[in-house]
């Protein structure tokens, strides 16, 4: 009877101790679950927070190229309107100039004219003219140039002229000279002396 009664007993304390084992396992079980669930939890939050500040920092950088390129468009455009206006400018006054020579002289060439006086600092321009020839046309000295461009507005011409000198005023004289004809240098320096004092008037 007594050993019935400590079987009994130690399969209780058998069953028993099972019990705890698998409730312990179970509790252990849970405590990993849970720490899982927070890991994954954080991992995502980390993963969307870490794509929320690409996806801001892409943002920025395309909002940044935006400005770039609009700024790099504004700046061509403005540049690409200061040279379309001063080459209309350029155009008027040199027809100006070829207006009042023709009047003055018997002209049968067939060439154009532009011309430009803009503001420039003495200095700047004394060394433009050291670097190049120059001639006197009274008492101013005009530097030359033969240019290897010959196309004004889509007119082809067999030579292109330009030359330089300092205004009255202290702006800077541009003149571009074009020609059909096969003038050579000596011959252009005979027309400036004819050139700068008309063009000295218009500007």
């Amino acid at each position: 009877m007594k050993r019935v009664f400590l079987l009994l007993v130690l399969a209780a304390c058998s069953n028993s101790s099972k019990e705890e084992s698998k409730d312990k396992a179970k509790d252990l079980a849970e405590k990993l679950k849970t720490a899982g669930q927070e890991v994954g939890d954080k991992a995502t939050s980390v993963g969307e927070d870490v794509a929320g500040k690409a996806k801001d920092l892409g943002d920025k950088a395309k909002d940044l190229g935006g400005n770039v390129v609009d700024k790099t468009t504004d700046v061509a455009g403005d540049v690409a309107g200061k040279a379309n206006v001063l080459s209309k400018d350029a155009r008027a006054l040199g027809k100006k100039v070829k207006a009042e020579l023709d009047k003055v002289y018997d002209t049968t060439s067939d060439y154009d004219i532009t011309v430009d006086a803009v503001a420039e600092s003495a200095e700047n321009h004394d060394a433009r003219l050291a670097a190049m020839p120059s001639v006197k046309v009274g008492t101013t000295s005009v530097g030359y140039e033969q240019d290897s461009s010959h196309t004004l507005l889509g007119v082809k011409y067999r030579r292109h002229f330009r030359a330089t000198w300092r205004a009255l005023d202290g702006r800077t004289v541009r003149l571009s000279f074009y020609t059909k004809e096969e003038l050579n240098i000596p011959a252009f320096l005979r027309l400036l002396e004819k050139i700068v004092p008309v063009a000295v008037k218009v500007i």
